[in-house]
């Protein structure tokens, strides 16, 4: 009926998706069923319906408040997933940042001291004071390294692409403690760098987790608020 269609849609004018869809039909249904029953006690289809829009009239107006609160908790409820997404970004993001900077001042690091006694043929107390004295001197970078050794590779092993195993090394020096039998490597041609990471929380390894707590926690709240906002929407018609 073009009048019921007329006045449901100027109710939902200022409401847009499918909430609006949903609503302006349930009201049509609401507003037909009155008219039914009111043409069931005589009223004919015209009286009918100007009978059922004026019962409605006052109902209107409180619509028509309700829709411009609907439309602020609208903005909060964006407000709110865009909050949790934009702390989810930030946790992954951390994630990759901290370990590529780990991975490449580890990388530099001990790729320096793989070059620094490249040369060598062996390693002296000389040498050993000196790279101690490295490890102070850089001991910012050293604190995200747990172990490290350093190992000579026999001439018989070297220029190979081989697997080295642990007997086929000497080694020459040692800094932290193992934990465990796997090692990540940085390799030359006379010398080899085993290292772990040491188990410590950094900055980075606390804020990831501080940032994906928090964008759960939004996501959540952003959750409740969404499903409360749609069954009151579906409430007042």
């Amino acid at each position: 009926m073009k009048q019921i269609d007329e006045f449901v849609n100027s109710i939902y004018a200022h409401l847009r998706g499918e909430e609006a869809k949903e609503l302006k039909q349930e009201m049509r249904s609401h507003l037909l069923e009155a008219v039914e029953e009111l043409k069931k006690e005589g009223k004919s289809e015209n009286e009918a319906v100007s009978i059922a829009i004026e019962r409605f009239g006052d109902e209107k107006q409180i619509t028509k408040g309700l829709l411009s609160m609907f439309k602020a908790q609208k903005k909060f409820v964006k407000g709110l997933f865009i909050s949790a997404l934009l702390f989810l970004l930030l946790g992954v993001g951390s994630i990759v940042v901290s370990s590529q900077q780990n991975a490449v001042a580890t990388t530099d690091l001990l790729t320096q001291i793989i070059e620094k006694y490249e040369d060598n043929t062996e390693f002296t107390k000389e040498d050993k004071a000196e790279l101690e004295t490295f490890i102070q001197n850089n001991n910012e970078f050293f604190n995200d390294i747990g172990y490290f050794s350093l190992n000579k590779i026999p001439k018989e092993f070297q220029n190979t692409d081989g697997e080295l195993y642990s007997s086929h090394l000497e080694q020459k020096f040692e800094y932290g403690e193992t934990k465990g039998n796997v090692f990540e490597e940085e390799k030359g041609e006379k010398w080899v760098i085993r290292y772990q990471y040491q188990d410590g929380v950094s900055l980075s390894e606390f804020l990831t987790p501080a940032f994906l707590f928090t964008s759960g926690v939004l996501f959540v709240v952003w959750l409740v608020v969404y499903a409360y906002q749609r069954r009151q929407l579906k409430a007042f018609v």
